[in-house]
Order: C-alpha cells, then structure tokens, then sequence
C-alpha cells in the first residue's frame, strides 16, 4: 500500500500545484483521482464480504482475500472517475471560459 500512498500524494500535489497555477479544470481532474483513492478504503469494506464469501480457513487465506479488495476497490474507483472525467471532458470543454488568465467552466441549465 506504500505505492497507493506515493501516488496520493503525487496526485495531490499536481492538484494543488494545478490550482495555484489557475489551471482549475486540471485542478478538478486530479482532485477526482485523489478523492478516488481516498475513497478505496471504503469501497473495500463495501466489497470484501463479497469475496470472503469464497470462504476463509486461514490468516493468510484472509489476507489474500483482503489485498485482493484492497486492490479491485482502488481500480474499480479508478475506473469509474476516468470515465466520468472523459465522459464530462468534452462537455466542459465546450463551455470553457478564460477570464483574467483564469480558465473556468461555465455551468448551462
């Protein structure tokens, strides 16, 4: 779990960094992602009864079983935050608006 905590804090930074260089719609992806992998512990819990229902007989039995959510949680969140970052990209994109060096976007009812 060290490589989920680097790249949280890699992401984070690039978010932060994003937003002091006024880049708001490249803000708003990274903190997507970091929101992402913040949340991976609680899609974990959410999804690990389902794969302990496989059966557990050992520690280490669980702890395979427990890793394994670990990571189908963190690449199911990352799935799903890429595919709405994509899906919403070409829409904002769109409405986009530059004003004073600031790049936002513009919300249509």
């Amino acid at each position: 779990m060290t490589t989920v905590s680097c790249a949280l804090v890699f992401m984070l930074g690039r978010g932060i960094a994003s937003a002091r260089l006024r880049d708001l719609v490249t803000h708003r992806r990274w903190m997507l992602r970091v929101t992402a992998f913040a949340m991976g512990p609680l899609t974990q819990r959410t999804l690990f009864p389902f794969f302990a229902a496989a059966g557990i007989d050992s520690l280490s039995r669980f702890w395979d079983l427990f890793m394994t959510a670990a990571w189908f949680s963190l690449a199911l969140n990352i799935a799903i935050v890429e595919w709405w970052i994509r899906r919403t990209a070409s829409e904002r994109k769109a409405q986009a608006v530059e004003l004073r060096g600031i790049t936002v976007a513009v919300r249509t009812a």
